[in-house]
């Protein structure tokens, strides 16, 4: 079985963005930011961008990102308002277990849709 070709790059917001979305099939945004707020507001940027590409956003929940249910459930839920298709979360193996739990409730809120 042959995978599929993946690409994993990084570039600076607003630098060459409708290039690259024009040869790939998914553009995720890396939005490893504290506060919530800023997470939206990024995505909402890459949004505005209007990429020819389906739009992932990867969250991270280790240490300091994730304190509160809320830190895990709102950028899933607002992001998808956005048009945003996916969602990957990174660092979760840093959470304590009781918050291990928020991931599940967030997947199958998100599963559900």
């Amino acid at each position: 079985m042959n995978p599929l070709p993946c690409l994993l790059a990084t570039c600076e917001i607003g630098t060459g963005l409708q290039a690259v979305g024009q040869v790939v099939d998914r553009f995720i945004v890396a939005l490893y930011l504290e506060e919530a707020e800023r997470q939206v507001k990024e995505a909402t940027y890459v949004t505005g961008l209007q990429l020819p590409c389906a739009l992932g956003a990867a969250v991270n929940l280790g240490p300091p990102y994730t304190r509160t249910y809320a830190d895990v459930e709102r950028p899933p839920r607002e992001i998808a308002g956005l048009g945003f298709t996916s969602v990957a979360f990174s660092n979760f193996g840093m959470l304590p277990a009781h918050r291990l739990g928020w991931v599940r409730q967030v997947l199958s809120a998100v599963e559900g849709r």
